[in-house]
């Protein structure tokens, strides 16, 4: 038999966590414009491995859009905390595989549903209307035609946030999009990954984007370097020191595209400590180099006349 469970979105299950640990969920009404979200544990008593057809569906005025469904994968965690310092506030201080990722799903997708254990989906519904709305979900064995639903009301308010005034930050590493998919950094199709991250950020409720000015000198070993990720071009020429804000004008386009209303600058000094500038790469007398780096201390005559120009210019800009 396949069995669902609708729980809340705030539950995060730990390894050793089974179907039957999950809370029973009574919604709280939500605002008008807000998402409401709740989590889909589903298992088969029958089988191990399921083929299922998931649909949801929900009253949204027949907007088919409004409804969203993400399988929720695991990550393996090798080292929740520290043998010899943690505290009450962990989920769990075992390794294991823990629920981490949202994978956008479609209508076919494949379950893995042990007895003990279970797959987990995410559901989303994002309403226009104001009043009680009712979410529906639905499982269907593709092999055998076995079926099961489930149902949940919620209530949304005819009331709605003023927009907020408070900065909300997330550090958004372009370099490390770049890295990952093999980018080159600022290409076309570079940009375009970044954007769906800004984006996504800012559908959960970011709103500052940190732009990296210069190649951004966080987590960063002593000494290392991350793939160079600079929006500002700089040049030095007949000792004098010039900027082309090209890129960054297109970043904050992108930014601004996405729903960003502030725009957090990269940092001017190093981690743990502000010792050093950041990598910043000039071009000098045609040729590019790095100018500044971890050999140049931050508070060098030399550097801190560079911020002076720099920021200046900046502002102007």
């Amino acid at each position: 038999m396949i069995e669902i469970k609708l729980t809340s979105p705030l539950w995060k299950p730990a390894p050793h966590s089974i179907f039957c640990d999950a809370p029973d969920f009574t919604p709280p009404p939500i605002l008008t414009g807000e998402t409401f979200a709740c989590h889909a544990l589903i298992r088969d008593t029958e089988a191990k491995y399921l083929k299922t057809r998931c649909s949801a569906s929900a009253d949204c005025n027949g907007d088919r859009n409004c409804v969203k469904i993400y399988r929720i994968g695991t990550v393996p965690v090798r080292t929740p905390c520290y043998p010899d310092s943690f505290d009450d506030g962990y989920l769990s201080t075992e390794p294991g595989l823990y629920h981490d990722i949202m994978y956008p799903t479609n209508a076919v997708t494949e379950l893995y549903a042990p007895q003990a254990g279970f797959e987990m989906l995410r559901i989303e519904v994002t309403p226009e209307s104001a009043g009680k709305h009712c979410l529906s979900l639905k499982i269907t064995c593709s092999d055998n035609g076995r079926h099961t639903e489930a149902e949940i009301d919620f209530d949304v308010l005819k009331a709605a946030l003023s927009e907020s005034d408070i900065f909300v930050t997330q550090w958004l590493h372009a370099d490390c999009i770049a890295e990952y998919y093999g980018l080159t950094p600022l290409s076309e199709q570079h940009l375009a990954y970044v954007e769906r991250a800004v984006r996504c950020a800012v559908d959960n409720g970011i709103n500052a984007l940190y732009t990296p000015l210069f190649t951004p000198p966080l987590d960063t070993e002593i000494g290392g370097e991350r793939l160079t990720m600079q929006l500002v071009r700089v040049s030095f020429d007949g000792g004098m020191w010039s900027f082309d804000y090209t890129d960054l004008d297109r970043w904050c386009d992108m930014g601004l595209r996405c729903g960003v209303r502030y725009f957090e600058m990269s940092h001017l000094f190093t981690q743990w400590g502000a010792r050093h500038a950041p990598k910043i790469i000039a071009t000098v007398d045609g040729m590019q180099q790095r100018v500044f780096g971890w050999e140049t201390d931050a508070s060098s005559p030399v550097y801190i006349d560079f911020l002076r120009i720099f920021l200046s210019d900046l502002i102007s800009h």
